[in-house]
């Protein structure tokens, strides 16, 4: 049997993927005793811990950084390859939207707002931006953005398939924080 994990068919690597996040399910986590979500256990895979599920606590522990930290940048790894795309779209459909990790407390704002909850800015905003592109997608982002409060967040709601590269691009270059990102939601924070 060939080895499915460094097969050059990004399909093939993210069946693989699957079947792992399904061994996984009802794991708990065997550093922290917590239950591993799918989004986890994918987590786990990405960072080496291809035969182990650990819940995102044990995997910063032993980064030796912030759960937030390290859920933010694994999933910028993530969205950055198709395979490991396909396994997360699997996972969140079976745990739903999370923001930090499921089951984790967030210490701060700054980790991402759970929704209908309140940023040090004011309450969430939610605006629905349906399959509109970038170009008219951004226009409208920066209007909304700029009739808010400085520190408040808005959740915006974008089916279109380039959303994923393009609101971390646009966040980056305009100075607004994007707190979070899954596809097709993304929270982002109004400048200061």
């Amino acid at each position: 049997m060939a080895d499915d994990w460094h097969s050059d068919d990004p399909s093939v690597r993210a069946a693989r993927l699957i079947d792992r996040l399904r061994q996984f399910a009802g794991a708990k986590c065997p550093i922290s005793g917590l239950p591993v979500t799918p989004q986890e256990g994918l987590m786990s895979v990405a960072l080496g811990h291809r035969d182990q599920a650990m819940s995102i606590k044990a995997l910063a522990e032993s980064l030796g950084q912030a759960p937030a930290t390290i859920w933010s940048q694994t999933l910028e790894y993530i969205q950055a390859r198709p395979c490991y795309r396909q396994a997360w779209d699997w996972a969140s459909m079976r745990e739903g939207a999370n923001l930090v990790g499921p089951g984790h407390e967030q210490s701060t704002a700054e980790e991402g707002p759970r929704q209908g909850t309140e940023s040090k800015g004011g309450p969430v905003e939610t605006w629905d931006a349906g399959c509109m592109g970038c170009g008219e997608l951004v226009m409208e982002l920066r209007m909304r953005l700029g009739a808010m409060k400085a520190g408040a967040i808005l959740k915006v709601i974008a089916l279109d398939a380039g959303a994923p590269q393009d609101m971390p691009a646009w966040c980056g270059m305009t100075g607004h924080k994007l707190v979070h990102m899954q596809h097709p939601e993304y929270w982002i924070k109004r400048k200061e």
